[in-house]
């Protein structure tokens, strides 16, 4: 898939009313406070960081292996920055790292101490029942997780798991969506 093609392919996926939902869950969830630094690792576009710039009294910060972003999107990550960040959140992200024990190990440099990482990702289990039906995955994706393998790689990275839940469509008992949040101690 070329750059062109995948940048489409983002502003399509951003722009379903699925994934406009998905962002209003995580933010009720990550309980935003003024003055937080927030990085959103794999932020694509970037219009994420922009809701939460031009919402809240946060910084939001974000990273991503290609540079997506929009002209408008407020703050860019560089590792030389000399802070660490209160919350790290994964938007369907993860699936796209060849190693996610070793990416929560190389960001655990910017995280505060009790700092909140939060994921939204497609379940495993539920894309193994969709591929029976034709289901034709995305060709950037690396790995998927179960609930119970996504916690299992937090844990064993020392981050203690505050919430696990799965929700969205159901295929065979399998909901569609993870949602983690963990927290470094």
């Amino acid at each position: 898939m070329t750059v062109p093609e995948y940048k489409e392919k983002l502003i399509q996926f951003n722009s379903t009313p699925k994934y406009k939902a998905e962002i209003d869950l995580l933010l009720r969830f990550m309980d935003i406070r003024e003055g937080q630094k927030i990085m959103d690792y794999g932020c694509g576009l970037g219009r994420t960081v922009h809701r939460i710039n031009q919402d809240t009294k946060a910084q939001c910060y974000g990273y991503d292996v290609r540079n997506f972003r929009e002209a408008d999107s407020d703050f860019y990550f560089r590792t030389e920055y000399f802070f660490k960040f209160h919350k790290i959140y994964f938007m369907h992200s993860i699936a796209h790292l060849p190693d996610l024990a070793q990416k929560l190990e190389d960001l655990k440099q910017f995280l505060r101490d009790g700092a909140r990482v939060y994921v939204i990702t497609p379940n495993k289990l539920w894309l193994n029942e969709v591929k029976k039906d034709g289901y034709i995955p995305d060709p950037t994706v690396i790995n998927h997780f179960s609930a119970a393998e996504l916690q299992g790689v937090f844990t064993e990275c020392g981050f203690k798991i505050i919430n696990c839940a799965q929700f969205g469509s159901i295929q065979n008992n399998q909901h569609e969506r993870i949602y983690l949040e963990a927290e470094w101690v």
